[in-house]
């Protein structure tokens, strides 16, 4: 079914593999990849968190792992999942990522305004690498990371951002992107749209927040629109 295009079918029949198998690995895994494809990222990441599950209680902990890593992927917002990734690096002295993942943890909580979270996540890096700089510049100045350039979807925001000086209605929209706001700021560009039918700098912020809450097929026709 699959491989004839017919999506809806194939996710049927894995549906029906795990009624008669809740452990099936690679069902879990195909039906991620299906809902992923389709744009019901939630869907995927349920998925993709029950199969990690699934890993964790056998002990394939670099199995567990890699679902991790895509689960951030589609869902940059997940604090729960870049945490859980963070840590397993840490756990399987993967020194470098841990670090790396622990950052992007601390600057993702200070951008959803969870500030003592971030502050956990700095510190966590601090236990491994005391001399890291970001995580000190953090705890003196928690909106310093802020500052911090990564590569990243916020990147995309910021070159974006002087683009869009022309017009206070796209300043506030980026705001609520770079605030973790999606809802108030589809919501705005929605209208600036509708009077402005085809405008390229909203087509672009809005192609960028959904690329930003993991809606990739969203994101990819505003894109090619």
């Amino acid at each position: 079914f699959r491989a004839a295009g017919s999506v809806l079918k194939a996710i049927a029949v894995y549906k029906k593999i795990l009624k008669l198998d809740p452990t099936h690995y690679k069902a879990y895994h195909n039906l991620g990849q299906l809902n992923a494809e389709r744009g019901l990222i939630n869907n995927a990441v349920s998925d993709y968190l029950t199969l990690s599950k699934l890993y964790l209680e056998e002990g394939a902990i670099r199995e567990a792992l890699a679902v991790y890593r895509t689960v951030v992927n589609l869902d940059p917002a997940n604090l729960d999942a870049r945490r859980r990734l963070a840590e397993l690096c840490f756990q399987e002295n993967l020194r470098d990522e841990a670090i790396r993942t622990y950052l992007q943890l601390g600057r993702e909580c200070v951008v959803q305004q969870q500030i003592e979270k971030a502050r956990e996540a700095y510190e966590a890096v601090l236990k491994i690498d005391p001399s890291n700089d970001k995580a000190q510049r953090f705890l003196k100045d928690p909106l310093a990371s802020l500052q911090d350039t990564e590569p990243s979807m916020h990147s995309g925001l910021s070159a974006i951002s002087t683009e869009s000086d022309r017009h206070p209605s796209l300043e506030q929209a980026v705001r609520q992107i770079h605030a973790g706001q999606y809802s108030e700021a589809e919501s705005l560009l929605s209208e600036l749209l509708s009077s402005q039918p085809g405008d390229p700098e909203v087509c672009r912020l809005l192609a960028m927040l959904h690329l930003n809450r993991g809606e990739l097929a969203v994101a990819l026709s505003e894109i090619q629109f």
